[in-house]
């Protein structure tokens, strides 16, 4: 066996205040690599560990100068307390919010029930503690065996029972790993279902919890930090369908969408581009020879096709003038040297998005990882977009654009000085830059996907093509052999 002693730079324990005794998790490899650049093994501590679960981490005590360790000890502090009957509907409550490691702060959380509703409105104001995301609500535990979580984890509705104890994913952020902000849970006497009503920054853990003499998933609900600051107060919807079943929670988030603006149908969105209605039925084609192939889909009886393709203007309007629609590849994300300067500036480094610790972020990298990209901030997309997009229009007659990335990344913000950035401004700046395209005349597609994008974008593509768990190489083109 081995011993090991080891040190590791402070920055990486955020932990508040840095007391010895302080819990925090804990979790490294080792790996065997006799010759350089190989490793022949690797050595997980805890057995188990999953990078993607904390819950699988072990817990580590914060030891004194000294190297000396207090025991470590539990607080006995109150779960919750404070409990206030404010009037006929509402009751309000201290919450100790507690994680596996300590308590890192307490929220005052209001429950409302009014009279002949299913919707259990929860609001959650934080009293105390660290900046950071915490803990603002214990979800409700399924009774009874059967029971599974349903959840729109990126690419692909999955079921995860509520008796596995190692989900195959634990945190569910709302327009990161969901495309819907909401996770429900259903079994046979019924469902529930939660809905995020400050979606640009709130997210859903599943953690194994006691319930009765043993134990079962539990939906943990965090409120997140935006640019390293907590919101005032944080809001959530449960809805209860006694006896109903997926079917139910589907009909509901549909009205919770549909109450945000994002439920726009195509019939509704061909009112201000009878373009739209192209769509209905047609191909999604790519890497075609463009008007031949258009004529000979035409020829063979086709009504419907979507053309992509950088072709000359003259095919652009006869492919349009077939009654197809023709659009072009876009996205203003990712950038290299080469791509075109705006307003006489360079977007690399000018444009880019700057993480919290300094440094600027990276995008897309060639298959044989020889080339970086890097990611713009959406705050200098739209920008971008106008400076290019009539050019190509005043030329070329596309009647259709597809945007890339913009709806497969999840929300992300920006700490540039020049143009900083908080998820709600990401998502917004998106929206904007969206709804500009659609102005522009086109019928617009894009990446993937999420339920904000929906009302802006005609057509999304790809949705369940990928898949939250592994992936080919997507987007590069790999020869057959």
């Amino acid at each position: 066996g081995y011993i090991v002693e080891s040190t590791t730079a402070p920055v990486f324990i955020t932990l508040a205040p840095p007391q010895p005794g302080r819990r925090f998790r804990l979790a490294f490899g080792v790996n065997d690599a006799d010759e350089p650049g190989k490793r022949g093994a690797q050595l997980y501590i805890p057995a188990g560990y999953d990078e993607g679960r904390t819950g699988t981490y072990a817990v580590g005590l914060l030891a004194d100068e000294s190297g000396n360790v207090p025991p470590a000890t539990h607080t006995g502090e109150t779960l919750c307390s404070d409990v206030v009957r404010e009037d006929d509907h509402t009751l309000s409550y201290t919450l100790a919010a507690d994680l596996p490691e300590a308590t890192v702060g307490h929220v005052r959380c209001n429950v409302t029930l009014r009279d002949g509703s299913r919707d259990v409105e929860v609001t959650c104001r934080p009293v105390d503690g660290w900046e950071w995301g915490m803990p603002l609500f214990r979800g409700f535990l399924p009774d009874g065996p059967g029971s599974e979580y349903v959840a729109a984890v990126y690419g692909d509705g999955i079921l995860i029972p509520a008796d596995d104890l190692n989900p195959p994913v634990e945190r569910l952020g709302s327009f990161s790993d969901l495309d819907l902000p909401a996770v429900g849970v259903t079994g046979p006497r019924g469902s529930a279902l939660c809905m995020f009503q400050q979606y640009d920054c709130m997210s859903g853990a599943l953690r194994a919890a006691s319930w009765g003499l043993g134990q079962r998933l539990g939906l943990i609900i965090n409120g997140e930090s935006q640019r390293d600051k907590r919101l005032p107060e944080y809001r959530m919807t449960w809805y209860f369908s006694p006896g109903g079943g997926v079917t139910d929670l589907a009909r509901r988030l549909r009205e919770f969408c549909d109450q945000q603006g994002w439920v726009r149908t195509l019939r509704q969105k061909a009112q201000a581009n009878p373009n739209v209605d192209r769509l209905i039925g047609a191909a999604n084609v790519w890497g075609s020879t463009g008007e031949s192939f258009a004529l000979a889909a035409k020829a063979a009886g086709i009504p419907r096709l979507l053309v992509n393709g950088s072709f000359p203007p003259e095919q652009i309007a006869r492919i349009a003038g077939l009654g197809y629609l023709c659009g072009e590849y876009d996205q203003y994300v990712d950038v290299d040297d080469a791509t075109e300067d705006v307003n006489g500036v360079k977007p690399l480094p000018a444009h880019i998005r700057v993480h919290r610790d300094g440094g600027i972020a990276t995008g897309w990298l060639t298959l044989d990882g020889k080339h970086q990209y890097y990611s713009r901030c959406s705050e200098m997309a739209l920008v971008a977009a106008k400076q290019k997009v009539p050019r190509v229009l005043s030329t070329h007659p596309f009647n259709a654009r597809f945007m890339d990335v913009h709806t497969a990344m999840g929300l992300v913000e920006c700490y540039s000085k020049e143009h900083p950035c908080t998820t709600t401004e990401d998502r917004e700046n998106k929206t904007e830059l969206l709804q500009w395209m659609r102005d522009q005349g086109l019928v617009l597609g894009g990446e993937h996907g999420r339920a904000w994008s929906a009302p802006v974008l005609d057509y999304q593509e790809g949705m369940m093509s990928g898949n939250y768990f592994f992936s080919w190489p997507a987007g590069h083109l790999v020869p057959i052999e």
